[in-house]
């Protein structure tokens, strides 16, 4: 058992009646979550739906803030290596973004 269950997030968080449906398969204490310590000009940037362009910032912002730059996002993933093909694919595209 998971104490604090699960927390779901992004735009399909907001679908209605997940949360039940969470709850009654998974057989935990399922949440939305919500984004903390964001401040902003319009309330939309609080959306639920925002929430990994959000993090994907604050992650950058953070990596940039130690003076890493893309050699430290790629230091990050090369962790992920494996043979398996999806995530193969799924790294090659990540450091297609690297420039």
């Amino acid at each position: 058992m998971l104490p604090g269950g699960i927390v779901l997030t992004g735009g399909g968080s907001k679908l209605s009646g997940l949360i039940d449906i969470g709850k009654h398969v998974l057989r935990l204490p399922v949440s939305q979550g919500e984004l903390i310590d964001i401040t902003s000009v319009i309330e939309t940037a609080a959306n639920p739906g925002f929430s990994t362009a959000v993090g994907l910032v604050k992650w950058g912002s953070e990596i940039h803030e130690k003076g890493g730059g893309p050699l430290a996002v790629s230091q990050i993933f090369n962790r992920f290596k494996s043979t398996d093909k999806a995530v193969q694919q799924i790294r090659k595209w990540l450091r297609s973004l690297i420039p």
